[in-house]
C-alpha cells in the first residue's frame, strides 16, 4: 500500500504502533539485507517451512492489544480508524492446541539455527513422514526445503537440490493454488514462467547501504543466475544460434574417471501455457582424483543437442573462468541455460550433449582437454 512503510515506520518510533513482519523466504539473511536496505528495524521472522500456511503474500494484519486480528490488508484509512478504536477485550474462549509432529519440531529446530549437523537427522524424520502419508502437499513442499536447506550448507549431498525441485513440484500438483510454493520452484526455473526477478535489487542494495557508509549483510548463498534473470514472455527470445561444436565427431577421449562429477537439477515450468526448463549444472573436480582445473589453457564448454522445435539459450555454453585465476583451480564450476518447446504439447524428451574441459590428475598429473556426455531427463511437472 503506497506510503505503508514510511507510516509504520513513523507510528513504531512513537509508540503507537507495534510492527512485526513475516516472511516465507528460503534464505532468511536475504530479508535481513533487504531490511537493511530500507531501514527497517522492526523483528521479522522467517518461515521457511511456511508452517502459518499462507497460499501467498503480502498479507497485512492489524492486531489489537488484545491479539485480535481487526483488519486484514487494510486500506489507508482503516490504520488511522484503528489507532483511534478503544477496543474491549473478547469473551475468553477455549482454545484448541495444535502440536507440531515431532519431526516437524526437529525440521524448524534445524532451519531456525541453520545447523549443519541437523539436516540429515530432520530430513529422515520428515521423509518417513511424506512416504507415511504421500498425499500431504505441505509435508512434500516441507521435506523440499529441508533439501535445498542442507544444499546450501556443509552437508550438502550432490541429489539435494534435485530432490527439492522434485519434492517442491509434487507439492505444487497436488495443490495448484499454492502460490508460496510456485515462486520457490520459479525462483530457479525457466524466465518464461517468471513472474519478476527475484534478486535483481541485491546490487542495488549493497551499493546503497555501502553508500551510507554500511556494511551490507553478508550472503550464506549467492543468488544464482536463475535467481537474477527477468522474466520473458517470447520463446523466440530466448533463442541463441549454435554455433560450432567442441568435437563434432566424437573424437575426443572421454573422462572415464571421471574426474570431474556433473550434478544436474532440470527445473521445469511452472505454468503449462509457458512450458520450459532451466537446467542447472554444477561441474566439480573430484578430490578423490586429486583433479584440478586447467585453467591456461582455456575454459570449460557445455554443447547440447536440441531437439528440432526447441530453443536454447545458448550453445555451446562457456563456462566462464573466476576472475584472477590461477594456473589451477579446483572450485566448483556452474552453468544454467534454457530450453523452450515450440509447442505446449510437446512431449518432455530427454536432452543430450557434453561437457568439454580441460582437467589434471594429480599434483603432477597429465592435464587433458576430456569430454563428458550427458543425458537430462526433462520431466513434465
Amino acid at each position: 500500500m503506497p506510503g505503508w512503510h514510511a507510516r509504520t515506520a513513523e507510528l513504531e518510533k512513537t509508540g503507537q504502533l507495534r510492527v512485526a513482519g513475516l516472511a516465507t523466504e528460503q534464505h532468511g539473511d536475504r530479508t535481513r539485507l533487504f531490511m537493511q536496505w530500507h531501514g527497517m528495524e522492526w523483528p521479522v521472522m522467517v518461515d521457511a517451512l511456511n508452517l502459518i500456511g499462507v497460499r501467498a503474500v503480502p498479507i497485512t494484519l492489524l492486531l489489537d492489544g488484545h491479539g485480535v486480528i481487526r483488519y486484514v490488508n487494510p486500506k489507508p484509512d482503516d490504520l488511522a480508524v484503528f489507532l483511534k478504536t478503544d477496543y474491549p477485550a473478547p469473551a475468553p474462549t477455549p482454545r484448541e492446541e495444535s502440536p507440531v509432529p515431532p519431526e516437524m519440531a526437529l525440521a524448524l529446530d534445524a532451519v531456525a539455527r541453520n545447523d549443519a549437523g541437523l539436516y540429515n537427522e530432520a530430513l529422515a524424520g520428515v521423509a518417513k513422514r511424506a512416504a507415511a502419508h504421500p498425499e500431504d502437499a505441505e509435508t512434500q513442499f516441507r521435506l523440499g526445503v529441508l533439501y535445498r536447506k542442507r544444499h546450501d550448507s556443509s552437508a550438502r549431498k550432490a541429489d539435494d537440490f534435485h530432490q527439492a525441485v522434485a519434492h517442491w513440484s509434487r507439492a505444487l500438483a497436488l495443490n495448484p493454488n499454492q502460490y508460496i510454493w510456485r515462486r520457490r520452484i520459479q525462483q530457479y526455473g525457466p524466465r518464461l514462467d517468471k513472474p519478476y526477478s527475484f534478486y535483481d535489487w541485491v546490487a542495488e542494495a549493497r551499493k546503497a547501504i555501502t553508500a551510507r557508509g554500511e556494511t551490507p549483510v553478508a550472503l550464506a548463498v549467492e543468488p544464482s543466475g536463475a535467481e537474477f534473470a527477468t522474466p520473458s514472455r517470447s520463446p523466440a527470445a530466448e533463442a541463441a544460434p549454435a554455433e560450432k561444436h567442441p568435437d563434432p565427431e566424437g573424437k575426443l577421449a572421454r573422462d572415464a574417471a571421471p574426474l570431474v562429477r556433473i550434478e544436474s537439477v532440470v527445473v521445469p515450468s511452472t505454468d503449462p501455457k509457458a512450458p520450459g526448463y532451466r537446467v542447472h549444472l554444477v561441474l566439480t573436480p573430484d578430490a578423490a582424483h586429486q583433479a584440478h582445473w586447467n585453467n591456461e589453457s582455456g575454459a570449460s564448454a557445455l554443447w547440447l543437442d536440441a531437439p528440432e522445435g526447441w530453443t536454447l539459450s545458448g550453445n555451446p555454453l562457456v563456462l566462464a573462468l573466476p576472475e584472477k585465476a590461477g594456473a589451477t583451480s579446483d572450485e566448483a564450476r556452474a552453468v544454467e541455460f534454457e530450453l523452450t518447446p515450440a509447442t505446449a504439447g510437446s512431449a518432455p524428451p530427454v536432452l543430450t550433449g557434453a561437457v568439454f574441459y580441460y582437467v589434471c590428475e594429480g599434483e603432477n598429473g597429465t592435464c587433458l582437454y576430456l569430454r563428458q556426455d550427458v543425458r537430462l531427463l526433462l520431466e513434465k511437472r
